[in-house]
């Protein structure tokens, strides 16, 4: 297993490989996907051949993606794999969506488990709206409160970081019915007010 530990901005690395008839990416992890500036990016690797590490930043401003590709060469081939990590301005706005797991006759219910290896914790909840055209209850970081569908944001997820439980819960609106020509909808959607801390504070 090869390691790198990449600072935004500012890079080290120390290689290994295990080595083989040909040239294979067996494991190649990157967390956080979704990372402040001055964070740092974790690279994990398991590779057989001589592996080489390339960085490609896309975008002048934030937010911006950085692309970490791993490549192993051997014996005059080459194998490889990406992945992409978003670097997010100090404040900014992010939708997500969460499928709907269980319909009943009146309600939607939709969960999620988010994960740290895509949000890092120095990124933290600032407002939430709904972009479900209906109230949702949410329920996180232990956390309940019904956000609406338009101003005011809900503040009651104020501090709390992304990764982790979400559960959902919204009504079926008149006129929805499943299976019909105006279905309610598969994914329940958030609007979210996301701000970077630093390190210090994160924690």
């Amino acid at each position: 297993m090869g390691w790198f530990s990449l600072r935004v901005g500012v890079a080290a690395a120390c290689l290994t490989a295990l080595f083989a008839c040909k040239p294979k990416i067996a494991q190649f992890d990157v967390s956080p996907l979704r990372a402040c500036v001055g964070d740092t990016v974790a690279i994990g690797f398991k590779v057989s051949g001589t592996p080489s590490l390339l960085v490609t930043r896309r975008g002048d401003s934030l937010p911006d993606t950085t692309t970490y590709t791993i490549v192993a060469r051997r014996r005059g081939k080459e194998a490889y794999a990406r992945k992409d990590v978003i670097t997010l301005p100090r404040a900014a706005d992010k939708a997500l969506g969460f499928d709907v797991k269980t319909v009943t006759q009146d309600s939607l219910f939709a969960s999620a488990a988010l994960s740290p290896d895509v949000w890092k914790a120095t990124v933290r909840i600032g407002g939430l709206i709904s972009q479900s055209e209906r109230p949702i209850e949410v329920k996180h970081g232990g956390r309940t409160a019904v956000v609406s569908a338009g101003a005011p944001r809900s503040d009651a997820f104020s501090g709390l970081t992304v990764d982790g439980s979400w559960e959902l819960a919204a009504a079926i609106l008149t006129g929805e019915v499943v299976g019909g020509s105006h279905p309610p909808p598969t994914r329940l959607r958030l609007l979210l007010a996301l701000s970077c801390h630093s390190a210090d504070t994160a924690s």
